[in-house]
């Protein structure tokens, strides 16, 4: 049975005692735009061409997209804001409210993107990356 909307909020809401709502909707709404760009970033999901993103060296607020036709040998660069970045920074900054958690990017855009983890329930010398479907809690 499909989840609704509102029962995905119940559901954060207990598992992020102290998040307001609009908090709670605000992280739901960076992981749609933060899942979209790592589905982006994964090549794309258009079938006239597949796209590449390549970070700018000191510039982290923007990208390079390489779009290559699938029909042709031709190929398309332009400029283009990482939404990456932006969300992280988004993320973070909603996060400075909320100190004894963290977040995990898991950018995989088969699954959730983010995942919400208490500091202290990461133990020394554990590496979020191993564990954060067993700690975290996952923004959807």
């Amino acid at each position: 049975m499909k989840t609704t909307k509102k029962e995905h909020l119940d559901n954060l809401r207990r598992q992020l005692p102290g998040f307001t709502i609009s908090d709670i909707k605000d992280l739901q709404r960076l992981q749609e735009r933060l899942h979209k760009w790592d589905e982006r970033e994964c090549g794309g999901c258009n079938p006239n061409w597949s796209e590449e993103i390549q970070d700018i060296e000191d510039k982290p607020h923007l990208c390079l997209s390489i779009k290559h036709h699938n029909y042709s040998d031709t190929k398309t660069e332009i400029v283009i804001r990482n939404v990456g970045y932006e969300v992280y920074k988004s993320i973070n900054f909603l996060l400075e409210k909320y100190p004894e958690w963290s977040f995990y990017h898991q950018s995989d855009p088969r699954g959730v993107s983010v995942y919400l983890y208490k500091k202290e329930n990461l133990k020394d010398g554990e590496r979020i990356q191993e564990v954060y479907s067993g700690i975290g809690v996952c923004v959807y």
